[in-house]
C-alpha cells in the first residue's frame, strides 16, 4: 500500500499481515475480559506498544482482520485522556509542517 504500484509484492504482504494478526493472538486472550489494560498491574508500556500496532493496522487497511477483543480495547485506549491529549499534540505538530494525520 506504501509503495508504488509497480514494487508491490502482494504475497509478502499477505505473508506479513497473516504474521501479524498471529501476534495478537495472546492481546485478544489476555482482553477477554474487557480489561483496559494488558496488565493487571495498570497501563504501561505494554498498552502503548500494542494499542500503536493496533492504530498501525488500522491505517494499513486491517481492521477486518483485526481480532474483536483487540478492536474494542483500542476503542477504550482511544478514550483515554492521555491518548486524547497526545493525539492533539500530534496533530498540532502536524497541521504546523502542513501534513495531515493518518487517523
Amino acid at each position: 500500500m506504501l509503495e508504488p504500484e509497480e514494487r508491490r509484492q502482494p504475497q509478502v504482504a499477505e505473508d506479513y499481515r497473516k504474521w501479524f494478526l498471529a501476534r495478537l493472538r495472546l492481546a485478544e486472550q489476555t482482553l477477554a475480559d474487557g480489561r483496559d489494560c494488558l496488565l493487571e498491574s495498570g497501563f504501561s508500556n505494554a498498552d502503548i506498544s500494542v494499542g500503536y500496532a493496533i492504530q498501525l493496522a488500522l491505517v494499513l487497511k486491517m481492521k477486518d482482520g483485526l481480532p474483536p477483543n483487540c478492536l474494542a480495547y483500542f476503542d477504550r485506549l482511544t478514550k483515554r485522556d492521555g491518548f486524547r491529549r497526545a493525539k492533539e499534540v500530534q496533530q498540532n505538530a502536524l497541521e504546523a509542517e502542513g501534513q495531515r494525520p493518518t487517523l
